[in-house]
């Protein structure tokens, strides 16, 4: 199996029970870059917990191009999508989301819980 079908194949497992998508998860985070744009589109999933996992994995990529997908996630009307999201700006590393972050703070506790957690780690890198 090729590292494109492995990459597929957890994409698809993202969906399954928790125990399932977590190890998806944790596999396509492994995978890095190599990964991103086969997640990508599944940012849109109509599946909160597929988008939620999708924004972790994008972030933990450190790959630009997952800028304005987690952006847009951290608008999605899920809050576990929108923090996670948040999170994974922080994880990405990239400074162009600071305003994103800091334009976060004002929303809910969790969110900006998150966009503060996400802006320390921003500082850190």
């Amino acid at each position: 199996m090729t590292q494109q079908q492995r990459i597929q194949q957890h994409i698809e497992n993202l969906g399954g029970s928790e125990v399932v998508a977590q190890r998806a998860e944790r596999c396509l985070i492994r995978f890095g870059e190599a990964a991103v744009a086969a997640t990508l589109p599944f940012a849109d999933d109509t599946r909160p917990d597929v988008r939620f996992r999708v924004a972790w994995i994008l972030g933990k990529s450190r790959d630009p191009q997952a800028l304005p997908v987690l952006i847009a996630l951290t608008e999605d009307p899920d809050e576990r999508v929108r923090y996670d999201a948040t999170l994974a700006l922080g994880e990405l590393g990239d400074r162009r989301s600071l305003p994103t972050l800091e334009q976060l703070i004002g929303d809910s506790t969790a969110i900006s819980s998150a966009a503060i957690m996400a802006l320390r780690k921003l500082q850190q890198a």
